[in-house]
């Protein structure tokens, strides 16, 4: 049976980013096929999408340290 899951593929190495297969063992390895997709994925939209573009960044593993932007704004007058 052919199941499609989401993975990020980096070099040699593939992550997974949503649901993993669950019947993988560590010791075997699985004959897959692999769709290399543009950066605009379609149905990528949703409640979560912010957190799935993170998550596929490249730069998701590379431990950068970002913080908020403390500024709050401006006063305008109308």
């Amino acid at each position: 049976m052919l199941r499609t899951y989401r993975a990020l593929l980096k070099r040699d190495k593939l992550k997974w980013v949503d649901e993993v297969p669950g019947n993988l063992s560590k010791d075997k390895g699985a004959f897959v096929f692999v769709t290399i997709l543009d950066k605009d994925m379609p149905g990528s939209a949703g409640k979560d999408s912010l957190v799935e573009f993170f998550k596929s960044s490249l730069l998701y593993d590379s431990q950068l340290d970002l913080k908020r932007d403390t500024d709050f704004g401006r006063e305008v007058e109308l």
